[in-house]
């Protein structure tokens, strides 16, 4: 190439943003899909205290965020709604201080989370993991890659699921429309 111009930077120039996809039951599974290979993870240290946690993520404005050990091992998952309100209420009545409180006491440990397939995803629908999902009660998953071994994402059906209203849809109408041959199983330690 050579030589690059370089410009002056015009005030009628704004930031870009991503383009807002409309998501419907039909849509690929990976509309919803964030890959850590091309995106950084969000992640907060397991020790930090749920009042920094929390305000780090309205900083960002992000609602769910990877738990990390001190090795920058994943340990959990932690939703922003877990880091206040009835959630920490629950754990005042059972004698914690929610003073001290740490992302890992309030984080949905490593054991409990689930994770759908990268490959299989290729080939789903939104359908497809809401009925996945549907026995899980969460709006979100980790998506892992068996052929390199690793953890390489995360699906988060929450944004969809209040836009679309599609917690109203019963899950028999995405059994009669859908067919799923996806199922989750826990995150292998």
């Amino acid at each position: 190439m050579g030589s690059l111009n370089v410009y002056a930077l015009e005030a009628t120039l704004d930031l870009a943003k991503p383009d807002e996809v409309d998501v419907d039951l039909d849509s690929p599974a990976l509309s919803l899909f964030t890959d850590f290979r091309h995106d950084r993870p969000q992640f907060v240290e397991s020790h930090t205290p749920i009042s920094t946690a929390a305000e780090d993520m309205r900083h960002k404005h992000v609602g769910i965020e990877l738990v990390v050990d001190d090795e920058q091992h994943l340990i959990g998952l932690i939703e922003l709604a877990e880091l206040s309100g009835p959630a920490v209420m629950v754990k005042a009545y059972s004698g914690y201080d929610p003073k001290l409180l740490e992302v890992r006491d309030m984080m949905l440990p490593r054991k409990d989370l689930v994770a759908l397939d990268f490959k299989q995803l290729e080939h789903a629908t939104v359908a497809d993991v809401l009925k996945a999902l549907s026995g899980y009660q969460k709006e979100f998953c980790l998506v892992i890659d068996h052929d390199k071994k690793c953890i390489c994402g995360l699906l988060n059906i929450g944004d969809v699921v209040r836009k679309k209203k599609l917690q109203a849809v019963p899950l028999s109408r995405l059994n009669k429309t859908h067919s799923s041959k996806y199922s989750t199983q826990a995150v292998e330690s």
